[in-house]
């Protein structure tokens, strides 16, 4: 997984290496995100990412 270097501090493209279970899941998040570019996509609107407010509820409901 690449960081692009617009989104880093040093404006160096970063490499994050995940593991083969970090891999999977994300495989399956891409099957359920119904060709958005996005892996967690709005439900709205599937050309915007899901909401950080959204993702924190669903942590804080799990937890």
């Amino acid at each position: 997984w690449t960081i692009p270097k617009e989104r880093m501090k040093r404006r160096n493209p970063h490499l994050v290496f995940l593991s083969r279970q970090a891999l999977d899941i994300f495989i399956a998040l891409k099957t359920f995100a119904g060709g958005s570019e996005y892996v967690l996509p709005s439900r709205y609107d599937s050309d915007l990412p899901m909401s950080s407010a959204t993702l924190n509820q669903v942590l804080t409901l799990t937890y």
